[in-house]
Formats: C-alpha cells, structure tokens, sequence
C-alpha cells in the first residue's frame, strides 16, 4: 500500500514543481543523450565565435544519502507545494531508523537523518528538489545530470573565462557548504 501512496505523492509533486531545464536526470524528455546535444551544440557555437571554454566536472559523494531533511523541507516550503503535501513528505522522511546484523548479532536502532529512502519513487525527485536551486552565474553554464554537475564557462579571453569559472566555483563551495552536500573529491575534474 505504501508504494501505491508514494507514487500517487510522486505524481502530485511532479505537476507542482518545476525541475530547471539543465537537470537532464529522471525527467520525462531528458537523458544523458538531451545533455549531450545541448552541450555539443552551446559549445560549437561559442567555439565559432572564437571563444576559449574552460570546465569542471563535479561530483556529489553519497548524493541521496545525505539529503538534508530540515533543508529539503525548507526548500519545498519555498515551492507552490501546498502545506498538507509538505507535511506528507515530511512524515515520509521522519522516523526512519536501521540497524546492523552480523551473524546473529543485531545492533541497536540508529535514527536517520539525511537521505531518501533507496528504492523508494520519490527518492529521486526529492533529490532534484534539494538540488534545484544550485546557484549558476553568469556567463558560467551549468549542466546536470542527477548528483553529477558540468560547469563550464567561454570568453574570447582565457584569463576571464578562467576567473569567471573560479567565481562559480566558490559560490557552488558555499552551496555545498550551507546545504550539507558533500564532493567526490577523486571524481573532481578540469579541461581547458
């Protein structure tokens, strides 16, 4: 019965939000081949133009372990989500807990804090809420795909490519800081 009201929940969440058109990730019309397209073409034309990219591939560790409860209500508030529906989701997150078994030996209940429940079909949407509103300077373009982000920025002038990419960088550093979100350090990487 659970699974039944989780999608009938999906279904309501998923005609009030609307999820921005860079997160090519769990969404109807969208994949890893729609991302790609838009890449290639925004980069051959600035390549056109005669403009030099400069780009960072980020990765979030552990992404839908550590969604921030208190956070992601907060950010649902800020939605047209009605309040009852909210208070659904919360209720879906509350109260959940696990515990370890090794051989016969079961450790005692742990609370959970952060994440959204593996398996479950809201998890991922729930994820793209929490993500939905990483900040994107301008002329930076940000290109998403679930827990994986392309930050990329052109300028007929290397330098300012270059510092306008270290200016995203450190607000993308004080998001991550303020919403508990984590990088995969060794999936961290730049081209030129």
């Amino acid at each position: 019965m659970s699974k039944v009201f989780e999608r009938i929940i999906l279904s309501r969440l998923k005609y009030l939000i609307n999820i921005r058109n860079e997160q090519h990730a769990f969404r109807t019309g969208h994949s890893t081949t729609t991302q790609l397209i838009t890449l290639i073409d925004d980069l051959t034309s600035k390549t056109q133009e005669g403009e030099k990219t400069v780009a960072v591939f980020l990765d979030v560790a552990k992404a839908f372990d550590r969604v921030w409860h208190q956070g992601l209500i907060y950010k649902l508030m800020t939605t047209n989500v009605p309040l009852p529906l909210i208070k659904l989701v919360d209720s879906f997150l509350k109260n959940r807990s696990f515990q370890i078994k090794i051989d016969d030996h079961l450790s005692t209940p742990r609370k959970i804090n952060a994440g959204v429940p593996q398996g479950s079909c809201l998890s991922t949407l729930l994820y793209l809420v929490y993500t939905n509103d990483f900040p994107t300077l301008r002329p930076t373009t940000a290109s998403l795909f679930a827990n994986d982000t392309l930050l990329y920025t052109s300028n007929r002038n290397y330098k300012y490519a270059v510092l306008a990419l270290q200016r995203q960088l450190i607000i993308t550093s004080e998001w991550f800081s303020k919403w508990r979100i984590q990088l995969n350090i060794s999936k961290i990487g730049g081209i030129k």
